[in-house]
């Protein structure tokens, strides 16, 4: 659970950031963003990676976005929930994540009505300190140097209130 916190933690910032941006494209407004969205659908670009990750992990994801630029975000797997605070900045194309706990994020984002969908690679997602969830991941998906590759990842988010 530990590796997998980290992870969903990580995966949770990103969301966040996708879902409080104000959107100057006309696809939405940063009124509309203002509410809960729940993780609908997350996508790494890896052949080994399960289609349906979010039902395959058991996780159910729910991000609360205020308009004071602060956001809740609450992970459950398995009975037990963990909680993210932290702050927000955004302009028309990315979003910059800032966790009390952690190092700011900064990703590209899209609204489309009562979607949001973020889009980053896995070194944005994935805690390298985290010893147990590094071993997991296949080796092919590293640089020689010991790095993560820059493997697209993609989260939908879809409004609930």
């Amino acid at each position: 659970m530990k590796h997998l916190k980290k992870i969903f933690v990580m995966m949770f910032a990103v969301m966040l950031i996708l879902i409080c941006c104000d959107n100057d494209n006309g696809t939405g407004s940063i009124d509309d963003l203002i509410g809960s969205w729940e993780l609908e659908e997350l996508k790494v670009d890896y052949s080994g990676i399960p289609a349906d990750l979010i039902e395959f992990l058991g996780l159910d994801i729910t991000l609360t976005v205020r308009e004071n630029k602060s956001y809740t975000l609450s992970t459950t797997k398995d009975s037990t929930t963990q909680v993210e605070n932290g702050e927000w900045i955004a302009d028309n194309e990315t979003i910059t994540i800032n966790p009390e706990n952690g190092d700011p994020k900064t990703m590209k984002y899209s609204i489309d009505g009562n979607h949001a969908t973020l889009k980053t690679t896995l070194p944005n997602v994935v805690d390298p300190e985290d010893e147990d969830l590094m071993s997991d991941i296949p080796p092919d998906m590293f640089n020689e140097d010991g790095s993560l590759k820059e493997t697209p990842v993609t989260l939908i988010y879809i409004k609930i209130e």
